[in-house]
């Protein structure tokens, strides 16, 4: 059974005024260390069978693209998601298109392309390295 995932309470009723600031700021700390440790929770999303889905940083997705396709849009790289992760998953459905990748607004780039197509069963994990854009292994 994996821990659970430590979070810090956003208040601290009775305390004398002012010492909730610093204990919460000790709290943040804490959080932020056991997440350099453990990672950073990933949110595990159902089967997706959609024409579009929203990606979010942490996003672990699988998708099963309909005869039209899949549009997976991520989040746009920047400072506060550097070296953060969006893994896709092609684990079956209509393999032509497929599922592309695309940023939006079209800000930054995927591996230097602005937009991935997927038209195979695979895994893809995009690591955003900020104002750049995605980038994955091939």
């Amino acid at each position: 059974m994996a821990a659970q995932a430590f979070r810090y309470a956003p208040s601290l009723p009775e305390l004398p005024k002012g010492a909730e600031r610093s204990i919460i700021a000790q709290f943040k700390s804490i959080q932020a260390n056991l997440d350099d440790v453990r990672g950073v929770p990933r949110n595990a999303v159902p089967v997706l069978g959609a024409k579009s889905y929203a990606a979010k940083v942490g996003d672990f997705a699988m998708i099963e693209p309909p005869a039209e396709g899949t549009l997976v849009m991520l989040p746009q790289g920047n400072a506060d998601n550097l070296t953060q992760r969006i893994v896709l998953v092609v684990v079956g459905g209509i393999l032509s298109p497929g599922a592309t990748v695309s940023i939006v607004g079209r800000k930054g780039t995927i591996n230097g392309q602005e937009t991935l197509s997927i038209a195979s069963i695979r895994l893809v994990e995009l690591v955003s390295c900020g104002d750049r854009g995605w980038f994955y292994s091939v």
